[in-house]
């Protein structure tokens, strides 16, 4: 796609993606002005804290899973799937006992 704006080089402009990034900037700016009325006290802060600690711990938690799977070898990982394959076996024979195996 070609644009319209080019610099004096003949490379596209950056300008139109200069003004969308003042615009967005300028929305995330608030105005204290404006505010009316007194302030209000909108109670405790303490659940907050609370999810702020809990989204941290779990951030954490997925951190420290992940880190430790990638470090799995090939070996272990199919020595967690043999010994899985093999409780289901032995719960599904428990469930069924006169059902035959499959080989």
């Amino acid at each position: 796609m070609k644009s319209k704006y080019k610099s004096s080089a003949g490379q596209p402009s950056s300008l139109p993606a200069i003004f969308v990034a003042v615009a967005f900037l300028g929305t995330l700016v608030s105005v204290t002005a404006d505010a009316q009325g007194l302030p209000v006290d909108t109670g405790s802060h303490f659940p907050v804290a609370l999810w702020a600690i809990g989204a941290a711990v779990l951030g954490l938690v997925l951190v420290y899973g992940i880190a430790k799977n990638r470090r799995r070898t090939k070996s272990d990982a199919q020595l967690t799937e043999r010994a899985a394959k093999n409780l289901y076996a032995k719960e599904d024979q428990a469930e069924h006992p006169n059902h035959p195996r499959d080989p």
